[in-house]
């Protein structure tokens, strides 16, 4: 059984960061207590948001080319194989010439986008840290 903390939540500076790149129709998932997005999912259902989305369990239920910009700011602890698995279906998601912003402490990869920028973000003086990827889709790939 799957044991959850508190929801996570950005310091300011990177929520406004995140934001100022945010364009159009807008998917945050997981969004923990983030307000980015006109949708955001969370698997947290008491969160301000449209809907509980178990992104271990479901595909995101959205059709293809649907948002501008997909936010994603996985579970850094996130099985190596269950990380393909959500790249690919925010990309499936997010229109062609649409970007993808993702924060982990990996970077992801697909024939379907181009990497455009990558910021490395730490939080304290000797903490861990995420590195902030921002691809943009260039073509359509499969369902």
């Amino acid at each position: 059984q799957l044991m959850f903390r508190e929801a996570f939540q950005w310091e300011q500076e990177v929520e406004d960061f995140v934001r100022e790149r945010t364009k159009g129709y807008s998917l945050n998932v997981p969004c923990g207590k983030s307000t980015i997005g006109d949708v955001r999912l969370d698997i947290d259902s008491n969160l301000s948001m449209r809907e509980a989305y178990d992104m271990f369990k479901q595909k995101l239920p959205y059709p293809t080319n649907t948002f501008d910009t997909v936010i994603s700011d996985p579970p850094w602890s996130m099985g190596h194989y269950f990380r393909p698995r959500l790249f690919f279906d925010l990309v499936r998601v997010c229109k062609i010439g649409g970007q993808i912003i993702y924060n982990a402490t990996w970077i992801p990869t697909s024939k379907f986008v181009t990497l455009k920028e990558i910021w490395v973000r730490q939080s304290s003086q000797f903490s861990n840290i995420s590195v902030i990827t921002i691809f943009e889709k260039t073509k359509d790939c499969p369902e």
